[in-house]
Parts: C-alpha cells; sequence; structure tokens
C-alpha cells in the first residue's frame, strides 16, 4: 500500500454501479459480498487443483463484475432457461476438458521426466521475481478495496 498508493483500491470500489451499493439493505449487501468472496476462492481453488496459472486479484475483480452484471440482467429474464442452458454448457465442457487433460503423473509416464534448461530456469526465476514484486504491491490494495466494498455496502449512509 505505501509504495503503489490507494489507486487499485479505489478502482475496485467502482467496479460495482452506485446504486447497487446504496440501494441495497444489509443482508442484500451482506450476501453480495459473500458471494464475491465465495466466487473467487472457488475459482482460485479449482484453477490451483488444475495446476492452472491464477491471480487472486484477477479472480476477486472478475467476481466483482460479475456481481455487477448480474445486477444488470437478471431484471426481466427468464433465469431458470439460462441456468438450464449454463449447467449443460459448463458439464459438457468439464467432461471434454477431464477427457484431455493429463495430470503430471499421466504426462510424466508418456514423456519421462526431463529438466528444462538452465537459461529457461534462470529466465523463469527472474521473471518470478519480477512478478511477485508487482502483486505484493497491488495486494495491500487489493485488501483495502475489499474492506472498503464491505463498509460501503453495509453502512451506504456515509459513502
Amino acid at each position: 500500500v505505501l509504495l503503489g498508493g490507494l489507486t487499485v483500491a479505489y478502482a475496485i470500489v467502482h467496479l460495482l454501479p452506485n446504486d447497487l451499493l446504496l440501494n441495497s439493505n444489509s443482508q442484500h449487501a451482506l450476501a453480495m459480498v459473500f458471494s464475491i468472496l465465495l466466487a473467487a476462492i472457488l475459482w482460485n481453488l479449482s484453477t490451483w487443483y488444475f495446476s492452472l496459472p491464477a491471480s487472486s486479484s484477477h479472480s476477486l475483480i472478475g467476481a466483482i463484475i460479475g456481481i455487477g452484471l448480474t445486477n444488470a440482467i437478471t431484471t426481466g429474464l427468464i433465469i431458470s432457461g439460462i441456468l438450464m442452458f449454463l449447467l449443460r454448457y459448463i458439464t459438457n465442457k468439464y467432461k471434454k476438458f477431464n477427457q484431455i487433460h493429463m495430470n503430471p503423473l499421466e504426462r510424466e509416464k508418456n514423456k519421462g521426466k526431463k529438466s528444462p534448461p538452465l537459461s529457461i530456469r534462470i529466465a523463469l526465476i527472474l521473471s518470478s521475481i519480477g512478478v511477485s514484486y508487482a502483486h505484493g504491491a497491488n495486494d495491500g490494495q487489493k485488501g483495502i478495496g475489499l474492506i472498503m466494498l464491505v463498509l460501503i455496502s453495509i453502512v451506504p449512509a456515509n459513502f
């Protein structure tokens, strides 16, 4: 937070429309905050399980955008039809992904255990140092943005 300021925190709060934050009671606000957190946590756990690279900042921002889109879209729509379509689509993609995905043990059986060249390893280490510094500088701002979102949604009169 000291290195980057509060730019990310304000950007996170302004992802949601003001009417969604100000026109909700505390029960809806808590449901919104817990939905954001649950979606971000489930996304991170699922990507970690499949050994896919993921950023908790991106998953949190995606969950916030999802809440905003859901609020904007759901008025006047037939939700049951949309949910059935999405459920079929997601289960079909999940089945296909499981058919083509090889876990590390299967990959090692097929291709053998090989280490990358030294130059690639050094490049990976140096790039990971830069990425971890950049993510660390923004993680504090992300936390402050989430705290601001909770406070604004629970006590909107003081916003």
